[in-house]
């Protein structure tokens, strides 16, 4: 039997737009004056845009949805969600692309029977748009509707950058005799694209995406080492871009003229030198891309947040996992002399690229103090030391592995010439503490 549903939606920002030099939130006060925003990257602040309705006809009881099976495609922070939240993730992952095709306008999930979760209005005139969520005990939940997609998008899928950083609207509907919460529905802002992507420009941009990202992929060996290929992309983001100057200098004014792919992967990718200084990315672009490239070698790589700042973590050959961040790598340097900027440049390129939880560059640093939205935490544990480059086969440490670094172990066993400390290190396979025949062997078999 149909049920009597009424709907209302809220709106969420997603990610604070970005201010300072490295991100930072930022607010503007009456006065023109601006100040850095420091508390959550999620506002508390609800606000209803509009009152509910009566849309009995609108809302179909319990019509769920399919659901994508959990599998590999999942990210990193996926397991972090509790059972309902991964029903409504598995929902978007399963209906997003349906989105851009124009099949659907909206994703809609239907809460299982055996969720229980009610709606009540505060009667407090000052809260008058918050609403609260209880159980069927009448016992008040703390219950996040949106950390499903803000998962999803914010962290383990930022390919779907034309929905990503942007504005979500959450529609709820829920039984207006019991206040049972039916279904959920999620929209971007005013419609299903995140400004200034819609129906026309979004699959165009991601055609321009797959493209660039060819074009830097495929001029990569596939015999590089996971060290080379990670340097390759962190210098082509590097030499490729510059960070926003009108987010950088922090006034409204400057502020105000950075347009909003500044905040997604595509700024980083196709915007970063051009003439579009508008669209030359802050952390977000910077660290997007950054993982998207990585998605794109099957390199595990992660998105970590601080209250003013976006970067990576990627998991290399040792098992373990290293900070890089390709934005401080790319600082802002200011100057007339040629020669100086380019020593700047490559002094810093290398800066934050690999390093560990308690290097010096990043210890007591504001804008790399870990903080998640909600209460995710990092899935990972990060290196407390920076990446040694070594256990990777590469004797004579060219980035590559080749029938050389084969013929130069060969040559250390045989005693025609000896390896070097480093060398050693780092053409040691089975990680046991000396050259032999069976990192030889296995060396062989990574060239095929």
């Amino acid at each position: 039997m149909k049920k009597a549903f009424t709907a209302m939606f809220l709106t969420f920002a997603l990610f604070a737009s970005s201010a300072d030099v490295y991100g930072a939130g930022l607010k503007i006060n009456e006065d023109g004056t601006s100040e850095v925003i420091s508390d959550s990257l999620i506002s508390d602040k609800v606000e209803i845009i509009s009152e509910p309705v009566d849309i009995t006809e609108g809302i179909t009881a319990y019509s769920v949805m399919p659901f994508a099976e959990t599998g590999s495609d999942q990210g990193y922070f996926y397991d972090q969600l509790n059972d309902l939240d991964k029903q409504i993730y598995d929902t978007i992952d399963s209906e997003i692309d349906l989105i851009l095709d124009g099949t659907i306008d909206k994703i809609e999930f239907v809460i299982p029977d055996q969720y229980n979760i009610y709606l009540d209005k505060a009667e407090n005139e000052s809260e008058k748009d918050r609403y609260y969520y209880y159980d069927e005990n009448d016992n008040e939940i703390d219950y996040n509707l949106t950390k499903a997609i803000f998962t999803y998008l914010g962290y383990d899928h930022i390919e779907y950058f034309w929905l990503n950083n942007k504005t979500i609207s959450l529609g709820i509907g829920y039984n207006q005799v019991s206040n049972r919460i039916g279904s959920l529905i999620f929209l971007s802002g005013n419609s299903k694209y995140a400004p200034p992507y819609d129906a026309s420009s979004a699959p165009k941009e991601i055609e321009k995406v797959d493209s660039r990202t060819n074009d830097i992929i495929t001029d990569i060996p596939d015999n590089a080492t996971r060290y080379k290929k990670l340097q390759i992309i962190n210098d082509w983001l590097v030499d490729n871009n510059t960070y926003n100057p009108y987010v950088a200098a922090g006034d409204e004014v400057s502020y105000n003229k950075a347009n909003k792919v500044a905040w997604m992967l595509t700024s980083a990718l196709l915007y970063g030198n051009g003439n579009e200084t508008a669209k030359y990315p802050v952390c977000e672009g910077y660290a997007e891309a950054f993982k998207f490239l990585c998605d794109s070698m099957d390199i595990p790589c992660i998105i970590v947040t601080s209250k003013t700042h976006e970067w990576n973590a990627v998991q290399m050959d040792d098992g373990k996992w290293y900070y890089v961040d390709v934005t401080f790598n790319d600082p802002i340097i200011i100057g007339d002399d040629e020669d100086k900027i380019k020593e700047a440049i490559e002094k810093n390129r290398y800066k934050h690229f690999l390093i560990g939880g308690n290097n010096q560059n990043i210890v007591n640093d504001k804008d790399h103090i870990v903080s998640l939205y909600e209460d995710l935490e990092l899935p990972v544990s990060i290196s407390e030391y920076d990446y040694i480059y070594s256990n990777t086969g590469d004797a004579d440490m060219d980035g590559y592995l080749t029938e050389a670094d084969a013929a130069l172990m060969l040559k250390d066993i045989s005693g025609i010439s000896k390896m070097t400390a480093e060398q050693s290190a780092s053409g040691d396979i089975d990680g046991d503490g000396e050259i032999t025949l069976v990192d030889v062997t296995k060396l062989l078999e990574k060239i095929g």
